[in-house]
């Protein structure tokens, strides 16, 4: 009994040697089509969106280091603070 492949590589070379000229030309077409449907469906889904959130993205994580340098800045006062008050309710 002869091997017949079921699925995979065998199935695309089989597909392939079908194709003419003329229904290479067919095919490409139709994929043209839908490339250019799905390529609509995209720009409807608006990527633009997703490029302004990755702006804000960034430009929140840039907030968020500058925040937080903000944050060792004013805790080294406090800390000082707390220092200078603790000594002086020993003292007391």
């Amino acid at each position: 009994m002869p091997h017949t492949p079921t699925s995979g590589a065998g199935d695309v070379a089989q597909t392939q040697r079908r194709l003419s000229v003329f229904s290479a030309k067919k095919r490409a077409q139709e994929l043209q089509i839908e490339v250019d449907r799905l390529q609509h469906l995209v720009d409807r889904m608006g990527l633009a969106g997703v490029a302004a959130l990755d702006a804000e993205s960034t430009r929140l994580t840039a907030d968020v280091a500058r925040l937080q340098h903000e944050k060792v800045d004013l805790d080294q006062p406090i800390t000082a603070a707390r220092g200078s008050l603790g000594t002086l309710s020993r003292r007391a």
